[in-house]
């Protein structure tokens, strides 16, 4: 990935870095709203994070920001847990 391409990458999630409320996590509303167990729950973010990253380094950013959404049903807020 170029410096240009992280460059992107950072200021597009810029206006969710800094949050005062505190979002629950991934894991907490997979086990929550989904009912998984903790380890069921782990191996499902550990596998959306491996994709996220593998998309960030074929260069396809819209389906890497879409991650969350794809995998979880979840907003964009949700990537600042894969960096």
């Amino acid at each position: 990935m170029t410096e240009n391409e992280q460059y992107y990458i950072a200021l597009s999630w810029m206006p969710y870095l800094g949050r005062k409320e505190k979002m629950r996590s991934i894991k907490e509303i997979l086990m929550e709203r989904d009912g998984l167990d903790e380890d069921v729950a782990e191996e499902l973010i550990q596998q959306a994070k491996d994709e996220f990253h593998e998309l960030l380094e074929e260069g396809r950013f819209l389906e890497a920001e879409d991650i969350c959404r794809t995998h979880f049903g979840l907003e964009p807020d949700y990537l600042e847990e894969f960096f």
